[in-house]
């Protein structure tokens, strides 16, 4: 359709033609703005393979097969190499296109373009989107360009879009030239071609940034405009309660044994464990304690040395273990005389009980040698600080609103004490923790970097990837990892782990040891331990032992906020407490800190939301650094603070740990995707620049579709047909899935930085477009939540239905948002990656479709 501009001649033409031309002309909109043709980019069609992590505890199992030594740094000429993987990722991605392409060419023979076509109603010629700001209802203004793609989250601006008014209605199939006018309009704006480059660096773009762009920062606007969530509602106040102490410890026998930290002197700097004899019973009497070292055999065995024993005579002897490891467990035997009722005697039991113990001891031997990295070739006058350290701490599970909702004292000294920048548009790039850690650590996908999934032939091992920690040791740094639930461990739930110790310090040995003791089966205690005091222990520890050599560390906790949006309170006090402590003793004063959390909540009540679908899909995020650095280096204060409201993610935090170890180097050299946090993010980014897919862009528009509708039911049976065919070849084992309600629907409208959108008729509604240019219609976006049976399965998929090909495609990752438990035991260690598609047959109950 061509629009027609307002310009003497035509005036002069409804003049002379008269009162019918005149009347025809009154029904076009008319613009005057000239639309700017953009060369689109070619079309990226790989899928996301992310994985997704589950709180289902399993049993670890030994992988052997070999893997490669530790991968070096990739240098920027051994960037292309990295996404390039293995030639058997190859292969596995040939075969999966051919499947696909199976499944595409089945499930679409029945649809009939030209009798199943979706519009939308126009309501206004300005469409006005009810927003929410502190709870109250604005007016959302027209903005500027400024694109913030990637689930961005302006907290003083736009918040969640309600489009509850609009419906889609079936176009009937003789009307053609209805189809042209309306060309598939979407809330005012047409389904165009476009094009998706999801794999780009677009690092290349950021350039300089001139004063006059800094001066009217406040002004510009996002082109792609993001929701200010809300803290509370009543729609989801109930899910939430206010929890905080575990009472850990409700037997004696948890205080059987414990820590002295008061036993040092100058000849025995060591901690001493002792008995509590007051925790013995009187029915019980004390056999025998031994002392046992922990140390890593591979990232799935602990080993176990007994160094010390001693046996008992009576119970008022004493205990004392020196601890001088690392690791240790404590393993106490105890005899008790248990009456029973109904044979009236009495009869003796075996108790055992286990505490462990973790620390960090300064290996001078280390220090010695990486303070000689450090002289080397004077390696450390290029970092930002000649060394700035990066200390991270981190929760599982929690986005930027439940940050706030249930640690506000860490928050609160977070953002006014430590002065840090709080990015409320960090967004997720991928499907759960592995993704987002991938991401930070090697700045590219995982499916671009060598295969490592366990259960697949000549997969490698986790040492093949480029993380950022490497190259951190190389440059003389101290390196620190510490991660709870090691059997749901980011590296080696879906993957093969590390063959090498990845790091200096690695807490994952003690986590796999305490899987294997009974008392690991109580939630979030260890006996009478908070299971988190281990983690930020030992983060505490390390900080102390090397408080003068440049270090890294990452903490990151799992256990309280995996499976819960309110537990993770209980450790905001203890977060807050070590903070605190690093800063009163100055280790913060040439520390860039960074406080985190990979994802929002995954499943429960809030995620059935859509508060908790934007929720999860926007984390947690913040980065403070030292007050001297706004005299030294202004640029980057004023940048974080700028990029606070921009369209960030994990790429571009890898990114910046980059440019701490050059500085002010060209970042845009640096390895993988994103740009540094330390230079102004652009006001007009996409989340195609950001190398996000579609499926977690919460920037994308929605308009919600009658579940009704034929291309609807369609494409939630194309998602059931694909899920069926990832199990098929283990049918024997997981039952078929069939389609047992479409929950929601929505339509996704492109990004208005792709279209051309000039304008709607007054009357008819029907859209305009600037340059006369009727816009293609190559396909339609759904984001469709189900749920199947017989396995109670809920699932959010994004299918794309193509118009002119009649091809159907699963175009990200299909995210499993409930929890399915023990349902897929029968293949989740030999095949993890089929465990949210594989209901066991062996709990199948007789059910028909």
């Amino acid at each position: 359709m061509r629009i027609l501009r307002r310009t003497r001649g035509s005036f002069c033409l409804v003049l002379a033609v008269g009162f019918l031309l005149s009347s025809f002309y009154i029904l076009v909109v008319r613009n005057p703005r000239a639309g700017t043709d953009r060369k689109d980019d070619e079309l990226d069609t790989n899928h996301i393979a992310g994985g997704m992590d589950q709180a289902v505890r399993m049993t670890v199992r030994k992988d052997t097969s070999p893997g490669p030594s530790k991968a070096p740094y990739l240098t920027t000429n051994e960037i292309g190499k990295a996404s390039a993987g293995t030639e058997e990722r190859a292969k596995e991605n040939s075969l999966n296109v051919r499947l696909q392409n199976t499944v595409s060419t089945t499930s679409t023979e029945a649809i009939d373009r030209h009798t199943e076509v979706l519009k939308i109603e126009e309501i206004a010629m300005h469409t006005e989107l009810e927003v929410i700001q502190e709870g109250k209802p604005v007016q959302t203004p027209t903005l500027i360009s400024r694109n913030v793609n990637k689930d961005p989250l302006n907290e003083a601006a736009t918040t969640e879009a309600q489009v509850s008014s609009k419906e889609f209605h079936e176009i009937p199939a003789n009307n053609q030239k209805v189809f042209e006018v309306h060309s598939e309009v979407v809330n005012g704006r047409s389904l165009s071609s476009w094009s998706t480059a999801m794999r780009r660096n677009s690092s290349q773009k950021s350039g300089g940034h001139s004063d006059d762009v800094t001066q009217s920062y406040s002004r510009e606007q996002p082109l792609c405009k993001y929701p200010d969530l809300q803290m509370e509602s009543s729609e989801f106040n109930h899910l939430f309660e206010t929890i905080t102490n575990l009472n850990c410890g409700h037997a004696s026998i948890n205080y059987l044994t414990y820590l002295d930290g008061n036993s040092r002197t100058d000849i025995f700097p060591w901690d001493v464990v002792k008995l509590n004899s007051s925790a013995i019973l009187p029915t019980q009497k004390l056999l025998n304690c031994t002392y046992s070292k922990i140390t890593r055999f591979d990232d799935f065995h602990s080993l176990y040395t007994t160094l010390h024993t001693k046996v008992f005579v009576s119970n008022d002897e004493t205990l004392q273990f020196p601890f001088k490891d690392e690791f240790s467990k404590v393993t106490c035997f105890l005899e008790e005389a248990v009456f029973n009722q109904t044979q009236q005697a009495s009869s003796k039991v075996i108790r055992e009980h286990n505490n462990m113990f973790v620390q960090v001891v300064r290996n001078e031997s280390l220090v010695k040698d990486k303070k000689a990295e450090i002289e080397k070739e004077g390696r450390m006058k290029t970092a930002l600080g000649h060394g700035m350290n990066v200390l991270m701490v981190g929760v599982d599970s929690t986005s930027r609103m439940n940050f706030m909702r249930k640690l506000p004292k860490t928050f609160k000294y977070f953002t006014e004490t430590l002065e840090g920048h709080v990015l409320k548009g960090y967004h997720v790039i991928g499907d759960g923790t592995t993704a987002q850690f991938i991401g930070m650590l090697s700045g590219f996908h995982e499916e671009e970097l060598p295969n490592a999934k366990r259960g697949m032939e000549n997969s490698t091992t986790c040492d093949a990837f480029p993380l950022v920690w490497n190259k951190f040791r190389t440059m003389g740094y101290t390196t620190m990892n510490a991660e709870d639930e090691a059997g749901t461990g980011t590296f080696q739930f879906r993957l093969q782990g590390f063959e090498n110790r990845p790091t200096d310090y690695y807490m994952r040995p003690f986590w796999v040891a305490q899987e294997g003791l009974p008392e690991f089966e109580e939630w979030f205690c260890f006996g009478a331990t908070p299971k988190h005091h281990y983690t930020l222990k030992y983060a505490r520890d390390f900080v102390e032992a090397y408080h003068d050599v440049p270090k890294f560390a990452i903490a990151f906790h799992t256990e309280l906020s995996h499976d819960s949006i309110n537990m993770v309170q209980v450790a905001d006090e203890d977060i807050l407490t070590l903070i605190k402590s690093w800063k009163d003793k100055g280790y913060l004063n040439n520390t860039i800190f960074i406080l985190f959390a990979d994802h929002g909540a995954r499943y429960g009540g809030l995620r059935k939301l859509l508060q908790g679908r934007l929720e999860e899909r926007l984390p947690f995020f913040g980065i403070a650094v030292p007050p001297w650095m706004k005299k030294s280096h202004p640029e980057i204060v004023r940048n974080l603070k700028k990029n606070e409201e921009r369209l960030t993610t994990a790429f571009d935090f890898h990114k910046t740990l980059q440019h701490v170890l050059d500085y002010p180097g060209d970042p845009s050299g640096f390895q993988g995707h994103g740009l540094s946090l330390f230079q102004e993010i652009p006001l007009n980014r996409t989340c195609e620049d950001a190398s996000i897919a579609d499926h977690w862009c919460t920037c994308l528009q929605s308009v919600t579709v009658n579940i009704q509708n034929v291309l609807v039911q369609e494409a939630a049976g194309f998602a059931v047909s694909h899920m069926n065919r990832l199990t098929a070849m283990h049918r024997s084992l997981c039952a078929e899935l069939f389609l047992k309600n479409i929950t929601h629907a929505e339509l996704i409208k492109p990004n208005s930085k792709l279209l051309q959108f000039g304008g709607s008729d007054p009357r008819s509604r029907n859209a305009l477009f600037d340059n006369g240019r009727n816009l293609d219609v190559p396909f339609l976006d759904f984001r469709i939540t189900l749920e199947t049976g017989p396995n109670g399965g809920a699932y959010e998929v994004s299918v794309r239905k193509w118009l002119s090909s009649e091809k159907t495609e699963i175009t990200a990752d299909i995210s499993r948002i409930n929890v399915y438990g023990n349902h897929p035991s029968c293949i989740q260690d030999k095949f993890p990656r089929l465990r949210k598609y594989c209901f066991c047959r062996e709990f199948m109950n007789p059910v028909s479709p």
